[in-house]
């Protein structure tokens, strides 16, 4: 017979000890015992709480109980501190009509592409690429935006350009709103 069970096994036995004080019963786990010597004094948790002192020998002092509801705060896969800037930072500088958006941008979050959305430090100004639709071409290179908010589209960012972010490069300025059609010249670099 192929499928049976084996009869024969040992099965772990949950040991039940009887606590000092409170006379409950309690698992017979190393949390519930406090040892004095040689001796092994079983506590349960709410009493070790209570009781500064073993309460079988007063000789030594109890270790509180082992928690077992830990909070755990939850941060963003950016960040690893809560409420500190993401260790990912970027110097821009920009020249001509465009010095204004010179300065230091950090990594605030990725986009659903896993491009990097950088803001300028005490500034609504943004560093993202621009949204698939508007700016993929057939090469499968990206554009980049200089915006006022990340959430806006190619028409509602300042300056522009095709290809890798870093280094120094051209950008140009967005067409409409009375553009004259200027480019810069703006170096970014990791900090």
């Amino acid at each position: 017979m192929k499928h049976h069970r084996k009869e024969n096994f040992k099965k772990k036995k949950d040991t039940q000890i009887e606590c000092s004080v409170c006379m409950e019963e309690i698992a017979d786990c190393s949390d519930n015992v406090v040892t004095c010597g040689k001796v092994n004094h079983p506590l349960c948790g709410e009493c070790k709480l209570k009781c500064k002192d073993c309460p079988m020998c007063r000789s030594h002092s109890v270790k509180p109980p082992i928690s077992q509801e830990v909070s755990i705060p939850i941060l963003s896969s950016s960040n690893k501190v809560q409420d500190e800037f993401p260790k990912k930072m970027i110097n821009v500088t920009c020249s001509g009509a465009f010095d204004s958006l010179s300065g230091i941008y950090h990594e605030i979050r990725k986009d659903k592409h896993n491009y990097p959305i950088y803001k300028k430090l005490d500034e609504n100004k943004f560093i993202m690429q621009l949204p698939v639709d508007q700016g993929e071409t057939p090469d499968h290179e990206c554009w980049w935006k200089l915006c006022r908010s990340p959430d806006n589209g190619y028409k509602r960012c300042w300056i522009y350009k095709k290809g890798k972010l870093m280094g120094t490069h051209e950008w140009h300025e967005t067409p409409g709103r009375g553009a004259t059609g200027e480019y810069c010249f703006i170096s970014i670099s990791r900090i």
